[in-house]
């Protein structure tokens, strides 16, 4: 019966739908109220239903974050340029992994120069302001300097063994489309 219930509320949550047809099954609001929810929420809950949302609906949701953050804090005029890049990187290369890879290392390579670290954790690497809590366990993608940015800023996702055994396939590292497989370590 319990089984049932986690399919049921799994169904409720995702829906039958066609990634890139929003008028068969799900309506705006509908999208929305999901949208809403991965925003609202906070640590291991956040990355499991970040994964839960279609590559569409990621990408609404990193449109309205770093609008809203651009929006909110103060930038200047080739930041925000490169701010803009990230919303369309984010809309056109979700979903496909090789492209967002090489559109990433293109994005990084220039937020090193315009942008603080600290910066970069905050629009590419986190959905949440960065008091919001992070999951002690699972809570970065392996290899990933930025991904570990909210914990600590003097700490790193090492690509080692580690004994992650909740891990989410997406909602850590760049744009929260990478797997939650590692544990930050503090690199002193």
């Amino acid at each position: 019966m319990k089984k049932i219930s986690i399919i049921f509320c799994f169904y409720l949550l995702v829906g039958c739908v066609n990634e890139e047809d929003y008028s068969v099954n799900k309506s705006p609001s509908s999208t929305d109220s999901r949208i809403n929810f991965v925003l609202d929420a906070v640590g291991k809950e956040q990355q499991l239903s970040f994964s839960l949302l279609t590559n569409k609906e990621k990408s609404i949701l990193w449109e309205r974050k770093l609008t809203k953050q651009a929006e909110s804090e103060t930038y200047d005029d080739q930041q925000l340029l490169l701010i803009n890049e990230l919303i369309y990187g984010a809309k056109v290369h979700l979903g496909n992994q090789y492209a967002l890879d090489s559109f990433r290392d293109s994005w990084l390579k220039k937020a090193k120069i315009l942008l603080s670290n600290e910066q970069i954790v905050s629009l590419a690497y986190s959905i949440s302001p960065t008091s919001a809590p992070v999951p002690k366990d699972c809570n970065c993608n392996k290899g990933s300097f930025y991904s570990c940015g909210l914990l600590d800023p003097h700490a790193y996702c090492p690509d080692e063994p580690t004994s992650c055994e909740n891990w989410t396939p997406t909602g850590c590292g760049f744009l929260g489309m990478y797997a939650c497989n590692g544990v930050c370590k503090r690199v002193y």
